[in-house]
């Protein structure tokens, strides 16, 4: 088997940057089981909060709503949730004081050790490196001084054999050769003891020394791989809690969704809230009863030459749906109404008039017109809602097309309306021996005069058209006609269209004249 002692050798470097980097590497899966913990525990937190605001009185929601077997799903369901999410929080705790917190601890102990692994290392790796400089300085030495022993002797032996040297000199070359070789001789025993003192410490140190620290770092990393080992299978057993009960909470769930009844369910709900079960009687045709004989409607094919035409009724609005807060039915749609099924109104002087004198003639034909000037001021009025209804569909061709032919026959009617109207002056001036029985009306009448009323927003309100007119809270408009659509007519800031009836509250200021916002520029008071 491979050893740190056996195959590690001169590998202090190597592990200390090996021991350096193993501990950042656990150190950092201790961040990591800690992040764990805290996302644990939100997460329990917000599943908690998520439970106990589905029980908020100020908020009951399902509770409140669901009855029976469905009610008993979701209360199983909600233990549940509960329950699971307690689990989290457990499993939060433990993850963080037995996983994160015991790694941290860990990592500070084994750093502790590791900077004394490091210190020892070096100082035995030292001592062997100023060993070895020693060594090299003697046998540095040595070997200089042998050099210069070496060349004294040379010349000493040069000049001995060479005959014109003087004995004196001789003599002085002698003694240099033998002090040089006397300390070449010195610096040979002391090369042979730093040689002895290097080997000495080499064996110790590849012998004894490095194994021991070898042995030490090696026990330093199998007990960081243990203390993980412990760890991991730690984090495997809280998280081993989960599955039984996931695997509980889903057959809990599975059961009680089960037992869901709908009939039955349905059932008690109608028995806690029923309202009735008998409908209404039909409901029977009243007709209008009026004091005026002459009441009924005017037919648009008069001819100019009669004396005698019929008028219809005023159209009316149908339906329109009105925004939330306050539900109303569909878009605001304006259609003429139906003609009346009763006998058509008849003017003018009739064969039975004959008998009457001047004066009940022109009183006869007077009623009419009067009645006549109000049946068109209606129709009037009708027509110009038609007018805005044309613009209201601006974006939806078909019924717009619709409510232009709509328009063109309330024209039409309102021409032939009239066109009567013209016959009768002209009946009641002859009766007055060419005077004039009133003055003809303006074609248009200013129906809007005297009507128009202050309301003020209670919502902001977006138009979603460009029939349609945005307004905020507490803004105040101008309401020039009120539809029983719930789309009122308005204007505000030199702006007018359609708002909804439900996001306006009329003011206490009673009515005011249309004319009062045109003179003024703005709508208020």
């Amino acid at each position: 088997d491979y050893s740190y002692s056996s195959h590690m050798l001169d590998g202090f470097d190597v592990l200390y940057k090996r021991t350096e980097d193993v501990l950042k590497s656990t150190a950092d899966i201790g961040n990591w089981m800690k992040k764990i913990a805290v996302a644990e525990d939100s997460y329990s937190k917000a599943m908690l909060k998520l439970s106990t605001s589905s029980k908020s009185k100020k908020r009951p929601g399902v509770s409140s709503s669901e009855m029976g077997t469905m009610r008993q799903v979701w209360e199983v369901t909600h233990t549940q949730l509960e329950t699971n999410a307690t689990q989290h929080g457990k499993f939060a705790a433990a993850i963080q004081t037995e996983v994160a917190a015991r790694i941290a601890s860990f990592v500070a102990d084994k750093t502790t050790v590791r900077k004394k692994l490091v210190m020892d290392g070096t100082k035995t790796t030292n001592e062997l490196r100023a060993c070895m400089t020693a060594l090299q300085k003697a046998k540095s030495n040595y070997d200089s001084k042998c050099k210069d022993a070496d060349a004294a002797q040379q010349a000493f032996q040069k000049a001995r054999s060479d005959g014109n040297i003087k004995p004196k000199k001789l003599n002085e070359l002698n003694g240099k050769a033998s002090k040089a070789l006397d300390v070449a001789n010195q610096a040979d025993k002391e090369y042979q003891k730093a040689l002895q003192r290097a080997n000495d410490k080499q064996l110790r140190f590849y012998s004894h020394e490095m194994p021991s620290l070898l042995e030490i770092f090696q026990h330093f990393e199998e007990e960081r791989l243990q203390f993980l080992k412990e760890m991991f299978a730690r984090v495997a057993e809280l998280f081993s809690a989960f599955p039984p009960l996931l695997e509980n909470a889903a057959e809990q769930i599975t059961l009680a969704a089960q037992e869901i009844n709908v009939k039955s369910d349905i059932q008690e709900y109608i028995e806690a809230s029923k309202t009735g079960v008998t409908p209404p009687e039909p409901i029977q045709y009243v007709p209008y009863e009026s004091d005026n004989p002459n009441f009924g409607a005017v037919s648009s094919g008069a001819s100019s030459s009669s004396n005698t035409a019929t008028v219809t009724g005023p159209s009316s609005a149908a339906a329109a749906p009105a925004p939330t807060p306050v539900a109303v039915t569909s878009s605001p749609v304006r259609s003429a109404a139906p003609v009346s099924n009763d006998a058509p109104k008849e003017y003018g002087l009739t064969d039975s008039d004959q008998s009457l004198g001047a004066a009940e003639k022109a009183a006869k034909i007077q009623a009419q017109l009067s009645e006549l000037r109000d049946s068109i001021k209606a129709e009037t009025k009708s027509k110009k809602g038609l007018e805005k209804l044309v613009k209201f569909y601006a974006k939806d061709p078909v019924a717009q097309e619709k409510a232009i032919g709509e328009l063109e026959d309330q024209k039409q009617k309102i021409a032939n309306m009239k066109d009567i109207r013209t016959e009768l002056e002209a009946q009641l001036a002859d009766l007055n021996s060419g005077g004039s029985g009133g003055a003809a009306e303006d074609d248009e009448y200013d129906d809007d005069v005297g009507i128009a009323v202050q309301a003020r927003g209670l919502y902001d309100y977006e138009a979603t058209n460009e029939t349609e007119l945005s307004f905020i809270e507490n803004d105040l408009l101008t309401i020039t006609e009120q539809d029983e659509s719930g789309w009122w007519f308005a204007e505000l800031n030199g702006k007018s269209g359609f708002v909804p009836r439900n996001y306006v509250e009329l003011a206490e200021c009673g009515f005011v004249p249309r004319n009062y916002v045109e003179l003024n520029g703005k709508s208020g008071f």
